[in-house]
C-alpha cells in the first residue's frame, strides 16, 4: 500500500538504490554507462538493466552483467 501512496518516490528510491549496488558491486555508472571504479569485487565490462513493476506497484529488475575476465567453460 506504501507504493501506491508515493509511486514516483518509490521510483525513484529504487533506482537510486540499485544504481548504488551496481557502481559499488561491479564498478559501473549507470549514468554514463562506463566502468569508472576500478576497485570493485566484480569488475563488468558491461551492464543492462530494466526496471519493472508488478500490479501491486512495487518495483523490480532483471538484468545482465558482463563480467570482466570471467572464466569461460571448458
Amino acid at each position: 500500500e506504501w507504493s501506491l501512496n508515493d509511486p514516483v518516490g518509490v521510483a525513484e528510491f529504487f533506482v537510486a538504490e540499485l544504481r548504488s549496488i551496481i557502481r559499488y558491486l561491479f564498478g559501473w555508472d549507470v549514468q554514463s554507462n562506463q566502468r569508472r571504479v576500478a576497485t570493485c569485487p566484480f569488475p563488468a565490462d558491461a551492464v543492462f538493466f530494466v526496471v519493472e513493476t508488478n500490479k501491486r506497484g512495487s518495483p523490480h529488475a532483471h538484468g545482465l552483467i558482463w563480467l570482466t575476465d570471467f572464466p569461460t567453460s571448458a
